[in-house]
């Protein structure tokens, strides 16, 4: 064979596979598609939204977290004094 036939034949088979490839993923695609793309709708959830302001409350929402620890959610006037961050506190203390 001669070298601008292997050349040729490299450069067919090269395009091939890249055409292959793109065909491929996009069967692929439609597939996916067609088996998970039917779900039913959720029911309808209704929710009533209250308008607060968000810097009037003062929340702790926690996710992970020990079996010992408690949580709170306090309201900006609820507090008897202001709170000072980076100080240590005792347990016991108010």
């Amino acid at each position: 064979m001669k070298r601008s036939k292997k050349i040729t034949i490299f450069v067919i088979v090269f395009f091939l596979i890249i055409a292959l490839v793109i065909g491929g993923r996009y069967a692929m695609g439609l597939y996916f598609k067609a088996k998970f793309g039917k779900r039913m709708p959720p029911g309808v959830i209704v929710k009533i939204v209250e308008m607060k302001n968000f810097n009037q409350s003062l929340e702790s929402y926690c996710t992970a977290l020990p079996s010992k620890t408690a949580s709170f959610k306090l309201k900006k006037n609820e507090l008897l004094a202001p709170i000072e961050i980076n100080k240590e506190v005792k347990k016991g203390d108010v």
